[in-house]
């Protein structure tokens, strides 16, 4: 899921822990068979993404001791997104 040069690739698994709390936060836009997704949800979901970019940009890294480029991808959001939650289209 990461490639070579991405900063978050020099963290391990405990940096996604306050993503998971996030995406408990946000779970009753969890897609289920009575809560499908509504066009009233977005800005609910445009709000759990910039939480998430907010919380994944917050930490230190370091590649080859410089400080990389720290933005999160649009697919990492995504794919956080819809592996918990499966409420929104991939990007």
């Amino acid at each position: 899921m990461y490639g070579g040069s991405t900063a978050i690739s020099t963290k391990d698994y405990t940096i996604h822990m306050g993503a998971v709390q996030l995406t408990k936060d946000y779970y009753y836009l969890r897609f289920e068979e009575n809560n499908e997704s509504r066009r009233e949800k977005i800005p609910e979901l445009l709000s759990l993404c910039k939480a998430l970019r907010k919380h994944f940009y917050s930490f230190e890294y370091l590649v080859k001791h410089k400080p990389p480029k720290r933005e999160p991808t649009d697919a990492l959001i995504s794919k956080i997104i819809i592996g918990n939650l499966g409420c929104n289209p991939a990007i």
